[in-house]
């Protein structure tokens, strides 16, 4: 039994985090951007932003998401929230004393708005907020000019308008507002894809 349930813990803690995509992604930037302290930055950011977003959303994911690892039951909203603040205090630590940590703090406190306050309540807004503040974090290693900012910024956004697609039916639920893709229907994926577009324009032409 105990071994049943520290394998159903651990389990739950690899998929709350999306440890393999995180692990994924902040490797890549790190070898983008030759620096170890930002990649470790990176990591501690998505996994954050995962764990903490199920916690909050954990109502909502037992309608759209019943498979994810707090409605499932293999890891409590307490555990996930505990997980959630040891990864924000691991990852602005890492984040303050290097060249990155204005943008990565904007990111964290972007993600916390987002989940808590933003997304329930105007998730129009929360998806710019969101989109802005992670293309802070993702280019600021590599560019200081707007323009690559915007064009990343609408690429983030082109993809998140297609996770609200995905998730049309439980936002509608437990959203106080339409999400984009409530509001464009079946148009949100040609929608996502001009955008996506636009913002691949953008960092080509601008």
């Amino acid at each position: 039994m105990c071994f049943t349930y520290h394998n159903m813990l651990i389990n739950g803690v690899l998929q709350t985090t999306r440890l393999y995509k995180s692990l994924f992604v902040s490797s890549i930037l790190f070898i983008a951007a030759d620096s170890v302290e930002y990649g470790v930055c990176v990591f501690f950011l998505l996994t954050f932003s995962f764990a903490f977003n199920d916690c909050i959303d954990a109502s909502k994911d037992s309608v759209g998401h019943p498979h994810r690892a707090i409605p499932s039951g293999k890891i409590s909203r307490l555990q996930g929230l505990v997980l959630s603040i040891i990864l924000l205090i691991l990852g602005l630590s890492v984040a303050f004393g290097t060249e990155f940590s204005f943008g990565f703090t904007l990111t964290f406190l972007g993600s916390i708005l987002y989940s808590l306050l933003l997304k329930p309540y105007i998730p129009l807004v929360a998806t710019f907020v969101w989109s802005a503040t992670v293309a802070v974090a993702f280019v600021q290693p590599f560019s200081n000019e707007f323009f690559d900012y915007f064009g990343i910024m609408l690429m983030i956004y082109a993809y998140e308008t297609v996770l609200d697609f995905r998730d049309v039916i439980a936002d509608n639920l437990f959203c106080k507002t339409p999400t984009l893709a409530a509001l464009t229907g079946q148009y949100s994926i040609l929608l996502s894809i001009v955008i996506a577009i636009a913002g691949i324009l953008v960092l080509t032409f601008l």
